[in-house]
């Protein structure tokens, strides 16, 4: 019996994450959600208050006895000003009382461990918003080349999982000489259904493909010292990356 439990926090209207956590997390772990607040205005000024509410809202998740924190929220670490993910993390960690990360922060890991430095950004956002997240991911040291876009209206949670799949094998077509040494392919956001494309590529893919929620899901593991429990995952997705991680 596994006596720790997880948490999750989620935007308001984001349909995707919960059910592909728990796709993602071995059956017998236990977890609880908190939602972010419903704010108002545009995408923009909604991430910024995303990022500003994250402490209240991990705090709702107090004696629930938390091993750690999952804030499903990529969009509010790209934005100016929010790049440093460890203040934010940190603000919710001390209100909270145990740790508590982000989608960017997770991702960040995964990426070092892997020894990831160049990356092809699979974007679902409106085309300011990929731009913010492919200056942060150079501000991380990487290079970062020309986002594949996801097609649709830039509504992230409008997205069907067809699309986001498509998208993927696009972009996992391999220029002339193929891809360099330390390559990745990252669909960013969490709200994009990407769950199914990932359990499809990621066992055969010729460089690792991440996405924020498996990237999350991981961080989840290895923060609340459960990692043993990822080859009972039911996602093939989170079973390779752990076999990958393993021999990293």
């Amino acid at each position: 019996m596994v006596e720790k439990a997880l948490g999750i926090i989620v935007p308001p209207a984001n349909p995707t994450v919960e059910p592909e956590l728990r796709r993602l997390l071995p059956l017998e772990v236990r977890y609880h959600v908190a939602r972010l607040p419903v704010v108002e205005g545009p995408l923009a000024q909604r991430l910024d208050r995303y990022a500003e509410l994250l402490p209240d809202t991990a705090a709702t998740l107090q004696g629930m006895a938390i091993a750690a924190t999952y804030n499903a929220c990529t969009g509010c670490y790209y934005r100016p000003g929010r790049t440093e993910t460890r203040q934010t993390d940190d603000a919710a960690t001390a209100r909270l009382g145990s740790p508590v990360f982000g989608a960017a922060s997770a991702v960040r890991h995964l990426l070092d461990r892997l020894g990831v430095r160049t990356l092809t950004l699979v974007s679902p956002y409106p085309a300011w918003l990929t731009e913010q997240a492919a200056a942060f991911w150079r501000g991380t040291g990487r290079t970062v080349g020309t986002p594949v876009p996801v097609p649709g209206t830039g509504a992230i949670y409008d997205l069907t999982s067809t699309t986001v799949r498509d998208t993927v094998h696009q972009a996992l077509q391999a220029p002339a000489g193929g891809f360099p040494p330390g390559h990745a392919v990252l669909l960013t956001g969490t709200g994009a259904p990407s769950l199914d494309a990932l359990d499809e590529v990621l066992p055969t893919a010729p460089v690792p493909v991440l996405s924020s929620n498996l990237a999350g899901a991981w961080q989840l593991l290895e923060t609340a010292g459960m990692t043993h429990l990822a080859g009972e995952s039911p996602s093939p997705a989170l079973r390779h990356l752990a076999a990958v991680v393993a021999q990293s």
